[in-house]
């Protein structure tokens, strides 16, 4: 399976830690160059920042891009890719699981990741690969940093960004309720900054690029657009987690210490 790492080519450490990483775990890995936020028309950056339940910062809207030029690459072929932002780190069991879980049909996104909040995740096991259950993933709240995305998925996420416009790149896939999407049990990753959470000892130290440039935007939550959007989005959600209750639990699910730390 490719395995695509989007990198922003100035921060040479993350890149560095991932091939080493990649290394360790026998893992042949290729780099895509993130866009750049002084890469986006503002014209286009300022269209696509207002889409969502809150307006979004240039880098917001160069991560999105990010992703969505890898959704459109993955559309017009035949086979799944992984995708990762540049500060995942991987469990151990992740090459053996990469190798069979490109066989199965009828998937079109596999979660790979946990950042420390709920998801609503189907009770039943339907595969077991190599120690790692696959079970529906009814209801994410966050995470684009790990996950495999297949032909089927990415055209569905570009139908989605045509029909509701663009949004944080997490946000997009975890409202895509079309999906077919899976959750790995225990995950097979985790970013750099849950480390701690987790009890994992941080390879390198790593701030969120993102979460530091949101200060640029104004703060305009209280806007009537944005305010209709979230409580749509809330509703949905909701619908959605009555709608699976009887076969999927709303839950943490925690990473393998040990396979991080192999």
């Amino acid at each position: 399976m490719k395995i695509t790492v989007i990198n922003l080519p100035s921060a040479v450490d993350r890149r560095q830690f991932q091939l080493k990483q990649a290394q360790s775990l026998g893992l042949a890995l290729s780099f895509k160059d993130a866009v750049n936020r002084e890469q986006v028309p503002k014209a286009v950056a300022e269209a696509l920042s207002v889409q969502w339940e809150r307006k979004m910062s240039p880098t917001e809207v160069a991560c999105y891009l990010s992703h969505f030029q890898l959704w459109e690459q993955i559309s017009a072929t035949s086979e799944p890719m992984l995708i990762l932002e540049d500060d995942a780190l991987l469990s151990a069991q992740l090459p053996t699981f990469l190798q069979e879980v490109a066989q199965l049909v009828d998937i079109d996104h596999i979660s790979l990741e946990v950042r420390a909040r709920k998801k609503l995740i189907g009770d039943k096991v339907i595969y077991t690969i190599a120690n790692t259950e696959l079970r529906r993933l009814y209801l994410d709240r966050t995470g684009a940093a790990a996950y495999i995305l297949w032909p089927s998925g990415a055209r569905k996420l570009l139908q989605l960004h045509r029909l509701s416009g663009a949004a944080l790149a997490d946000a997009q896939i975890c409202r895509a309720h079309q999906l077919n999407s899976f959750q790995t049990e225990p995950p097979l990753s985790i970013q750099l900054d849950c480390c701690e959470h987790y009890g994992i000892e941080p390879p390198i130290e790593t701030q969120s690029t993102i979460l530091n440039t949101r200060r640029e935007v104004e703060d305009d939550r209280g806007k009537w657009r944005y305010k209709i959007r979230r409580i749509l989005s809330q509703l949905r959600m909701a619908r959605r987690q009555l709608l699976y209750s009887v076969v999927a639990t709303r839950r943490q699910l925690t990473p393998r210490v040990k396979d991080f730390n192999e």
